[in-house]
């Protein structure tokens, strides 16, 4: 069997995640890695904080926090934060840890002795001000390409362009907002990407199975790979390995993060008992999945893996990587308030309801949209009228009538719930997430036809045997769609199928995902427990109406 190591992008420890982050990168991994256990795959989902980096020194800074301290705070957050989702990682590691800059430092070696890293000088800005010199976020200023106000002195965040220096307009610096500023000598080692250019090429004109968007974006960005800095003049970081002379510099954190997936994975096995079973996973016959948003396409479509290929490791399998979801047309921002806390929002609508939205908004191809009035009537259409609903109404009735017992001989074959199981497995295999998810609310308006149709509670009425038969269909129909929730709202499934008597069996579990609940049926038939489990309340239209007054106080 193919194993599968299912990566997400390492979130970042200077701040609180939000739904954006959600919906594009940890449900949708998360969903995936479920669904592998599920189809029976051996897998693993490996993540971790990425913690070091300028954007934290400042803000730690100005909290008068130990960076170290700082970080721990947005670790433990981000894990509570994922927990209260269902986001289940085998492992969740964090790249501030001994082993990472272990690792981070033998790839630093590696990839000098194969030839791929030259020391050069370079200009960089130093504030008279604070006597030092800025790297990255610690300048900031006008973009020379595209005019954006807000450039930093390595990236755009709004053209995605990258910088040096002197492509700053009025440049200042962050720590003091002054413009005190010159321009000095400084070496640094580089990492030779354009060398690398055409095996990179070589190698994504072969991943035709990629997303084709993301592909494509890959191979455009090739033809203006520079040569890119791997260290920095910073305090906080990982230093250089023992045989090269510092002065003062530590490995660029954009070169060390991704390492966080191999040190992680390394740690993970070490945990399980089994210092070795990391290379089962990290063979090359193994599946590399990496998960991201949209900024982060470059660095794990040719930053990666040119580091990969210049130490001689092996390369990604795939990178699903999804777009970005904006906050009523606009993106989110913490600092302007514009922006929907994800626990507040758990606490008032519950994990189910909300899980399932931002999977319905998963940015698979474009940009989507978090929209209050979307997420009452999607919700309220489908969870609610659609799926919990048809659990209700049929639930209640069996227990009502047969004491929530059906025998093995109601049972009957029906023929399109086989295919329904397959067209899901399906997409989801071509990270189609939001299609497979739609095909389980085409079962379930398949299922609501039937009932229409047949009107098993009139039925009963007068043949309460004939009844059975209908009523055994409708729950042929009703385990199909509880399997099949299981890797997009977890919680709900499980109290779908432990409703039905179905036991926490990883098992038994898998095989209902895969094929459906007939053969077992038909060997023990059913028995539901409690109905209302089967319930998800309906959103009140009165509380989005005071959602969206939050956000349009802002506006002005």
């Amino acid at each position: 069997m193919t194993s599968r190591l299912i990566t997400a992008a390492l979130p970042y420890a200077n701040g609180p995640l939000h739904f954006g982050h959600l919906a594009g990168v940890y449900i949708p991994a998360d969903i995936f890695f479920r669904h592998s256990r599920l189809i029976e795959k051996d897998a693993v989902y490996i993540c971790g904080s990425d913690e070091h980096g300028v954007a934290i020194t400042l803000n730690a800074e100005k909290q008068k926090m130990p960076y170290q301290q700082y970080v721990d705070q947005w670790n433990k957050d981000h894990q509570d934060l994922f927990k209260s989702y269902n986001i289940e990682f085998s492992y969740f590691g964090r790249t501030t840890s001994k082993l990472h800059a272990q690792l981070a430092q033998d790839f630093f070696s590696k990839i000098h002795k194969a030839g791929y890293l030259v020391e050069k000088s370079e200009k960089q800005a130093y504030c008279l001000n604070d006597k030092t010199f800025l790297p990255d976020r610690y300048l900031t200023g006008v973009c020379t390409k595209c005019g954006y106000p807000e450039a930093r002195s390595d990236e755009c965040p709004n053209c995605g362009s990258w910088l040096s220096f002197d492509e700053i307009r009025d440049p200042k610096c962050s720590i003091c907002g002054k413009g005190n500023i010159e321009s000095r000598e400084v070496k640094h080692w580089y990492f030779d990407l354009p060398k690398l250019a055409p095996q990179l090429r070589e190698w994504l004109q072969k991943q035709t199975h990629w997303k084709s968007n993301v592909r494509n974006y890959a191979l455009s960005l090739l033809e203006s790979t520079p040569q890119r800095a791997v260290t920095r003049n910073v305090t906080w970081g990982i230093d250089l390995p023992p045989e090269f002379h510092a002065d003062g510099k530590k490995i660029y954190v954009w070169f060390e993060a991704p390492v966080g997936y191999l040190s992680n994975l390394k740690e993970w096995a070490a945990q399980k008992g089994d210092a070795d079973l990391w290379k089962k996973y990290w063979d090359p016959k193994s599946e590399l999945i990496h998960f991201i948003g949209k900024d982060n396409i470059i660095f794990h479509t040719i930053i990666w893996p040119g580091m990969l290929l210049a130490a001689g490791e092996r390369l990604p399998t795939n990178v699903p990587a999804n777009m970005f979801v904006n906050l009523m047309k606009k993106q989110f921002s913490k600092s302007s308030g514009w922006y929907v806390d994800a626990r507040e929002a758990l606490q008032t609508y519950g994990v189910d309801r909300v899980r399932y939205y931002l999977t319905t908004i998963i940015p698979e191809v474009q940009d989507t949209n978090f929209d209050w009035q979307n997420f009452h009537d999607k919700v309220n259409a489908e969870l609610v009228n659609k799926i919990a609903n048809l659990f209700n109404r049929v639930g209640t009735q069996i227990k009502k009538h047969y004491d929530g017992i059906l025998t093995p001989e109601n049972f009957k074959t029906i023929k399109n719930l086989a295919s329904a199981h397959s067209d899901v497995i399906a997409l989801l295999e071509k990270y189609d997430i939001n299609g497979a998810l739609s095909r389980v609310v085409t079962l379930c308006e398949e299922a609501n036809k039937y009932l229409d149709d047949v009107k098993p509670w009139s039925e009963v009425k007068v043949d309460k045997e004939k009844a059975k038969i209908l009523f055994a269909v409708a729950s042929n129909y009703m385990m199909s769609v509880a399997a099949l929730l299981q890797p997009f709202v977890p919680a709900y499934a499980d109290r779908l199928l432990t409703a039905f008597s179905i036991p926490q069996d990883e098992k038994l579990r898998a095989t209902i995902y895969q094929s459906g609940a007939f053969e077992m049926l038909q060997g023990r038939g059913l028995k539901i427990q409690a109905e209302s489990d089967f319930v998800i309340p309906r959103i009140d239209s009165k509380i989005i109406e005071e959602e969206i007054k939050k956000l349009g106080q802002l506006k002005g």
